[in-house]
This record gives C-alpha cells, sequence and structure tokens, in this order.
C-alpha cells in the first residue's frame, strides 16, 4: 500500500512539473505556421511571430495599434505629462506653428476637429452586387441605387434612391433617403441623421421594353429621368425653367446631371476618398512609418502574385 501511495505521489508531481515546464515550440522550425493549433498559437510572444514572418518592419505600426486600443481602454492612468508635452509640439510642428508644448484654444479646437473626423463611422449604403439593376417589364419598370452628381459635390454623398414605375398610372415615383455626414470642417463628434424619405412624382413621357422616360415640372426647374434597362442606367437632367417669378432656388449656372449608382460601391469610394483626406491629419512621421510598410506589402503581394503565376505556367 505504501509503495502503491509513493508512485502515485511521483506520478502526481512528474506530470505537474512536466506540465509546468512544458515549452513551446521553437517556431523558427516550424514551415507552415497555419498548422499550430490556436491555443498554441496564442502563447508565443508578438517579436518571435513577426521575426518568423520576416515582418519586424510591422512592429512600429502594430505598437501604434496596441498604443491606441491601450488609451481607449485607458491604461495609461495617470497619463505620462511629459510624453503629451512632446505629442503636443509634435502636432504643433505638423501646423507649422511654434512648439511650444502648450496648446492654444485655435490649436485644441483643431486638434478635436482632426481627432473627431478620423474616427466617423463609414456608413455604407446596401445594394445587390456591384452593378446597377434596371428592370423593365409587365408595366413595371423599377431601380435602387445613390445618386451622384457630375461635376459637382452632393450635399448628401450617402444616399438611397427606390424608382417604381407603372405604365398604368403613367408615373414614375423615387423614394429618396438622405443621411447627414459631418463635413470635414466640422469639430463635432460624428452624428449621422436620418433625414425624413423624399417622395416626388414624375409624368411618363416614353415607354418601351427598353426605356422609361419621363418628366418631374416645378415652378423653377424640370427634370428629365430616363431608365435605360440595355444600358443599367438611370440618369436626370435638370434645367432651370426660366421663370422669372422664381425666388426660392438658384439658377442653375448649367444643366445638372444626376446618375444612379450601386449604392455600396459608392459610398465606399466617397469613404475611401475622404480617408485619403484624413490620414493627413495623423502625426507626420506615423505617416512616414505607414507609407514604408504600405510599400513593402504592395512589393510582397506583387511577390506572392508573380510565384503564383509561375507555378501555375504548365512545365
Amino acid at each position: 500500500m505504501r509503495v502503491f501511495f509513493f508512485l502515485f505521489l511521483v506520478t502526481f508531481f512528474w506530470c505537474n512539473v512536466t506540465l509546468a515546464d512544458e515549452k513551446l515550440p521553437d517556431i523558427r522550425k516550424i514551415p507552415d505556421l497555419e498548422l499550430i493549433p490556436k491555443d498554441t498559437m496564442d502563447k508565443f510572444l508578438l517579436k518571435d511571430v513577426l521575426k518568423r514572418l520576416h515582418s519586424e518592419d510591422m512592429t512600429p505600426t502594430i505598437m501604434l495599434t496596441v498604443s491606441f486600443a491601450l488609451a481607449k481602454l485607458m491604461y495609461f492612468n495617470p497619463m505620462p505629462e511629459k510624453q503629451i508635452r512632446e505629442a503636443i509640439k509634435k502636432f504643433q510642428s505638423d501646423l507649422g506653428q511654434d512648439r511650444t508644448g502648450e496648446l492654444t484654444m485655435g490649436q485644441l479646437d483643431e486638434l478635436t476637429r482632426r481627432s473627431n473626423r478620423l474616427s466617423d463611422d463609414h456608413i455604407l449604403v446596401p445594394s445587390i452586387g456591384e452593378t446597377l439593376d434596371v428592370m423593365i417589364g409587365g408595366g413595371l419598370a423599377t431601380a435602387v441605387g445613390t445618386w451622384t452628381l457630375e461635376g459637382e459635390k452632393h450635399d448628401f454623398p450617402i444616399n438611397l434612391t427606390q424608382i417604381d414605375c407603372l405604365k398604368p398610372l403613367g408615373t414614375c415615383e423615387t423614394n429618396r433617403i438622405y443621411i447627414s455626414i459631418p463635413h470635414l470642417n466640422d469639430p463635432n463628434e460624428g452624428i449621422f441623421m436620418v433625414h425624413t424619405p423624399v417622395i416626388e412624382k414624375f409624368k411618363i413621357i416614353s415607354w418601351t421594353n427598353n426605356e422609361v422616360v419621363s418628366q418631374r415640372d416645378s415652378k423653377c426647374r424640370t427634370t428629365i429621368m430616363t431608365m435605360n434597362k440595355n444600358n443599367n442606367e438611370v440618369f436626370q437632367i435638370t434645367r432651370n425653367k426660366g421663370n422669372e417669378e422664381c425666388v426660392t432656388l438658384p439658377q442653375l449656372k448649367k444643366p445638372r446631371i444626376a446618375r444612379l449608382n450601386p449604392g455600396t460601391k459608392t459610398s465606399r469610394v466617397f469613404w475611401n476618398n475622404r480617408q485619403m483626406k484624413t490620414n493627413k491629419y495623423i502625426n507626420s512621421e506615423v505617416q512616414g512609418q505607414i507609407k514604408a510598410l504600405s510599400t513593402i506589402l504592395n512589393s510582397t503581394k506583387k511577390d506572392k502574385q508573380k510565384k503564383t503565376q509561375n507555378n501555375s505556367k504548365p512545365e
């Protein structure tokens, strides 16, 4: 009995020591990291993984992401006053102003504006697929998308319109929803407001199996809307009506052309263009790091594509 108990104790302590001393595999000798179980992968140090991937150049950018996350969770408490003063100096330098380390009221407003605009949520308009679908048939014509203006900026670039035309009634109806997005010059936090749907009725003036043309008149302007099935195209041309009594709307300098585009694709383009501008608000030193990282990633991507193409060629 004593022998059995002794063996039990030896076995128990040996197992626990073995588990405690369990060592991770040498990550440098593993050919494919995807073969590593997740529970094991989670234990590797970040720096060792980056070395294994030959991606040490990504360290500054990753640590920047880490610092942002720690700051949001309030782990910099108390705040490092000396680092804050140095950061303010860099910000003032990017503004082309004296590096005092003390913010003026104007600099605080600019800092707040840049921070808020960089943090805006990227709202995407829902759509089916990446192309516009115009359907005409059975006395019904429909299309859904986002309006853009040719040669000018739309006051509400994130918008969604449903168009329904009924041949028996001789009318087309557009149901538009607009979402207000803070202007880049707005210093306030992002507040996105969905406006009450705007409904407009058009009178059908032409209907074929391929195309529906309708018209809407107001006191000041005339709008012609064309829906083309073969081209999957919807556009509007708005002109001044030439009414001298019109005082509610300014005269258009030229006809305004609006086109209906796929919602998700259009809103994604808008946010990509806007992000190119807001990225310039980031610390100029960090911008250099991001640019260098992008160069490395693009080069790596090209190398992989080239390797894939070479491997796919018949021998």
